[in-house]
């Protein structure tokens, strides 16, 4: 029996079939996020592009459905499949090709260490590597599957940076400027792939060479150019103003709620060189070997500085885990070598166990996902009496967007943002300062504070789920 199951999990075909159940148990978790900020925000950074041709609210804009602290990469990206007429599934096409964009980052990894280790992936490996790698960073993978931006610009940036590398000669310098040039598309995405820039410069200060120069000057030109764009003065106070107050975690708070993940990661980085300087291929890996490998390639420069600038994010206040993860992630290269040194029978079976144990997660999540689409149909139900405020939030907002006029929709996270040591979004403070004396109707996340809120207020609840709350102050409503 023992030897029938080993074989089952030395067996070829089974590295297929046990990704083809990740990815349709990945579809499943990814739908669970339509309630979630991130993307929400995004979108409707793009729905205000339709109505206003500007990603970010005019300066006498009464009513805001959303703006996200992220640049609005992912809110261009939304518009092309707004524009070509899928506004209606829009959260869910973008959630699902989240999931693309998570195989994409892992395939060019897998590219870049064939490249610097002359060693070969094949593909069975690398979809058992996909599992493992998403299982030893379980927050990183959840950010992904909402597609936080994060997972865009390092695809992109990393994209990029091998075209450059295969770029064999310097008779064409056209090409690596062009390729300088489109380096700077991650910090459309997110402000801290800066450090993409940052790290590459770095190190062609050391490899000082005609390709290296024109790829710098292509990333500088394309960095400063993006002060000329015609949003600029809003997307600086949006992603940048309104966070510079956020204040700064104490360690001593970092260490006792993150303890056990900083373990981790220096477990971790501790592993990785470990192996990678034992490891046996035709010739022994060394400290000198890997050491000459840093210096030779920019990808562990820009590693290097992009780990700190993810890793440093856990310091600002409302940094988490997801930044750790992050940071590890960035040492993929490392830990393929590791992976390398297991035989591919333990491979298939720890796989096995990682996606399968995936599975109370995507049911759940088709649950809240369920639940979030009858909240909608709900909203959509509703006799709204004109000139009543409406208000959402934008964990609600996949609900609320089927307003038919989105621009009577004033969502107040997006609001306490504007308030200087605003803390998380606080609902009564909103109440305070704008639903004074008027007749308003409430879609807002199912949460215990909200709901004490709404009772404390004496508000009519109109409906109510798992995933949100219809409340007003008005009668007749229903």
């Amino acid at each position: 029996m023992i030897k029938k199951i080993e074989k089952q999990f030395n067996n070829k075909s089974s590295p297929f079939w046990v990704f083809v159940f990740f990815f349709i148990f990945s579809v499943m978790i990814s739908l669970g996020h339509v309630d979630r900020w991130i993307i929400a925000e995004q979108i409707a950074m793009a729905e205000n592009y339709l109505t206003n041709k500007s990603f970010y609210p005019l300066t006498n804009q009464e009513n805001i459905t959303g703006v996200s602290v992220y640049p609005p990469g992912l809110a261009i990206f939304s518009l092309l499949f707004l524009e070509i007429g899928f506004g209606t599934y829009i959260f869910e096409i973008l959630l699902v090709i989240s999931i693309l964009f998570l195989i994409l980052y892992f395939f060019i990894q897998k590219r870049l260490f064939e490249e610097i280790f002359n060693l070969s992936i094949t593909n069975n490996e690398l979809m058992l590597y996909i599992i493992l790698i998403t299982t030893l960073l379980p927050r990183w993978y959840d950010y992904s599957l909402q597609l936080k931006p994060s997972i865009i610009a390092q695809v992109i940036g990393f994209s990029i940076l091998y075209c450059f590398l295969k770029l064999k000669s310097n008779k064409n310098i056209l090409n690596p400027l062009l390729l300088g040039i489109l380096f700077s598309i991650p910090i459309i995405f997110k402000q801290q792939y800066i450090s993409f820039i940052i790290g590459f410069i770095f190190y062609s200060l050391f490899k000082r060479n005609l390709k290296n120069l024109l790829f710098s000057i292509g990333s500088i030109i394309s960095l400063f150019s993006i002060v000329f764009i015609p949003d600029f003065e809003s997307m600086r106070f949006w992603n940048y103003e309104i966070l510079k107050d956020d204040g700064v975690t104490p360690l001593l708070i970092i260490f006792s709620e993150h303890y056990l993940v900083l373990l981790r990661f220096f477990f971790f980085l501790g592993f990785c060189i470990l192996v990678g300087v034992n490891f046996k291929n035709q010739n022994e890996y060394s400290v000198r070997y890997l050491f000459n490998k840093v210096i030779e390639n920019p990808l562990f420069s820009i590693i290097f500085f992009s780990f700190f600038a993810v890793y440093l994010g856990l310091y600002k206040a409302g940094g988490n885990d997801g930044n750790i993860d992050g940071g590890i992630l960035f040492l993929t290269p490392f830990i393929f070598l590791i992976f390398k040194k297991i035989e591919f029978k333990y491979l298939v079976f720890f796989s096995f166990i990682s996606v399968f144990s995936l599975l109370p997660k995507a049911y759940i999540s088709v649950e809240e996902y369920i639940s979030m689409v009858e909240f909608k149909n709900n909203i959509e139900k509703i006799n709204i009496v004109k000139n009543m405020k409406l208000v959402t939030d934008s964990n609600s907002y996949y609900a609320s967007r089927v307003i038919t006029n989105k621009e009577e929709l004033d969502n107040f996270h997006t609001y306490s943002l504007t308030i200087p040591g605003r803390g998380s979004p606080n609902l009564e403070i909103y109440f305070e300062d704008k639903l004074s004396n008027i007749d308003f109707v409430l879609f807002i996340e199912q949460t215990k504070k909200n709901r004490l809120i709404i009772e404390n207020l004496n508000l009519q609840v109109i409906y109510e789920n798992n995933s949100g709350i219809i409340a007003s102050n008005a009668k007749g409503i229903d």
